[in-house]
């Protein structure tokens, strides 16, 4: 009875630093491997802490991938954003919408699986977008991966 803290402590303890380790590779790699690479690497790294037991890591990594989703999609949305005000200001120049992106110097990547942003007319403006998280093209309606601008005749509205 006298070791059982003790014991706890060590158990903690080696699992605070295996969850830290973790969370320190997961980081150190971010900008080179897309978000959905960096989950699968801590959907294996899960198995690890089944195997052996880790309580904290058990709560700290699956969190990880939602935190890698969440930020892929803020830094594409931010993207999508400036892709648009490209297009709006070819639209302003050119007099009409382009038919895709190859008047841009270069098609910036989806931070979600590192595959260039998509364009597309639609009946009332246009929209940039990325796959999903399954790899998919998102559905019209969908706004989680997409960035729509709908145009109104003279009147442009983001």
């Amino acid at each position: 009875k006298s070791r059982i803290p003790l014991f706890v402590h060590v158990h903690f303890l080696r699992d605070y630093r295996f969850a830290l380790d973790n969370y320190i590779d997961l980081c150190s790699v971010s900008d080179e491997l897309p978000a959905l690479e960096q989950c699968q690497q801590t959907e294996a790294d899960s198995q690890i802490y089944k195997r052996n037991f880790f309580i904290c890591s058990g709560m700290l990594l699956p969190s990880i991938n939602a935190v890698f989703k969440h930020t892929a999609k803020v830094v594409d949305t931010r993207q999508m954003a400036l892709i648009a005000a490209e297009v709006m200001e070819y639209r302003k120049t050119k007099g009409k919408l382009p038919e895709d992106l190859s008047f841009l110097s270069k098609v910036p990547l989806a931070k979600l699986d590192h595959k260039p942003l998509m364009y597309e007319k639609t009946k009332d403006g246009f929209r940039i977008f990325s796959h999903t998280d399954k790899g998919e093209k998102p559905d019209e309606k969908d706004t989680r991966f997409s960035y729509r601008v709908r145009l109104d005749g003279k009147n442009e509205t983001l």
